[in-house]
């Protein structure tokens, strides 16, 4: 992610963070009166680092490894508000923190959503008059492949060559019950 004056935040720059600790201390504390198990930065920690290892293992690249670990200090922040929804309340935490950086969608160059229904991808696009052109859609040749969606539709994105080096994607996925994720990547 890139952030205010250039750069980008890095996964040992997000452990170190006040505010997101704040978050983790918070949520660890709201899951230790439900009568959980550690939820604190140690378990943050370990998520991290085991995601970073099954990515090594499948060769994946250091970038997306860094981001891998990123998500799973992270996963559990919104724990921090309340137990029931915390993915979906960690994503809003997220979004929030995250926001910081001092891109606009003039720098993406692609919005790769989920292909659930071509309806609500046009409404979306609606919203961001000027960037229409940039959200990819391909449910019309495959339907609604579920988690599936996003992957088909960035293998097709690198197989027509829109993978260039230094490319900004940003991926967004929703599903049941309002739990969504997001994600900017640059190729």
């Amino acid at each position: 992610m890139n952030v205010k004056g250039g750069g980008f935040l890095t996964f040992e720059e997000i452990k170190k963070n006040k505010e997101i600790n704040e978050f983790i201390n918070k949520g660890n504390y709201n899951l230790g009166l439900l009568g959980y198990t550690d939820h604190s930065q140690i378990h943050c920690s370990i998520v991290a680092d085991t995601a970073a290892m099954i990515l090594k293992r499948f060769g994946y690249c250091e970038h997306d490894i860094e981001l891998a670990k990123i998500a799973g200090y992270m996963h559990d922040i919104g724990n921090a508000i309340n137990r029931s929804h915390h993915a979906e309340y960690g994503g809003l935490l997220a979004n929030e923190i995250l926001k910081k950086s001092d891109m606009t969608l003039d720098d993406i160059d692609y919005i790769v959503c989920h292909q659930a229904n071509e309806r609500i991808i046009n409404h979306v696009k609606k919203k961001y008059p000027g960037h229409e052109d940039k959200f990819y859609i391909n449910i019309a040749e495959y339907g609604n492949t579920s988690a599936a969606s996003i992957p088909i539709a960035l293998d097709e994105l690198a197989q027509s060559g829109c993978f260039d080096k230094g490319r900004k994607l940003i991926l967004a996925g929703f599903g049941a019950g309002l739990s969504w994720s997001s994600a900017l990547i640059e190729t």
